[in-house]
């Protein structure tokens, strides 16, 4: 999709006299179904997205374009100045919210160390925590953030499908865990033992 003065034009001809190394190719996230905002140095002439079902694009004037994060995935987004020479060209990566799941896990899980990031469309938990029941709490915590589904023609009847499907637990638990067992021996007479069928 162009736009081009804040109108929506058909794409026919992209900019062949222009090339992406004009400018550095920088990554950029956009949570999904948020926006980010993004500040032009010069005055624009036109803004294109490769895959506007990911992304899409709204025009602020000449020096601001906000990108919209429609679907997880990943596409391009270039902005052009009133000459048609390349200002900036961006990998735009659609996400879920890691800020938002980072503050959860430090809210609830205040004393463990977990690191929120992504491998292409999935969240990674990484880090180490004291135990399997912090491990497990955060797996909890980092799904409430997820999709609850892909297809919205799917029903999902069990939360621990969209937990293994969208969580990678990269989480190692602490080497100081012990287990303590509890053994009582007892002493029975052999004829209390025949009384009893055994």
């Amino acid at each position: 999709m162009i736009k081009k003065l804040g109108k929506l034009i058909t794409p026919i001809i992209i900019m062949a006299a222009t090339s992406a190394a004009d400018a550095a190719t920088t990554k950029f996230y956009v949570p999904i179904n948020r926006s980010e905002i993004v500040t032009s140095p010069v005055s624009m002439g036109e803004v294109i997205v490769a895959n506007p079902d990911i992304a899409d694009i709204y025009v602020h004037g000449k020096d601001k374009v906000s990108i919209i994060g429609k679907m997880l995935g990943e596409t391009s987004v270039r902005l052009f100045d009133e000459d048609n020479h390349l200002i900036r060209d961006m990998d735009v990566m659609v996400t879920y919210d890691l800020p938002a799941i980072r503050r959860a896990m430090h809210d609830f899980l205040p004393n463990e160390r977990i690191g929120v990031e992504i491998i292409n469309t999935r969240v990674a938990l990484t880090g180490e925590v004291s135990s399997a029941a912090a491990a497990n709490t955060a797996l909890e915590i980092a799904s409430q953030f997820l999709m609850p589904s892909r297809d919205p023609s799917e029903a999902i009847k069990d939360d621990s499908k969209v937990k293994n499907l969208d969580v990678i637990n990269l989480m190692k638990i602490g080497a100081g865990q012990q287990v303590m067992l509890r053994i009582r021996v007892g002493e029975v007479q052999r004829g209390t033992i025949k009384q009893l069928g055994l």
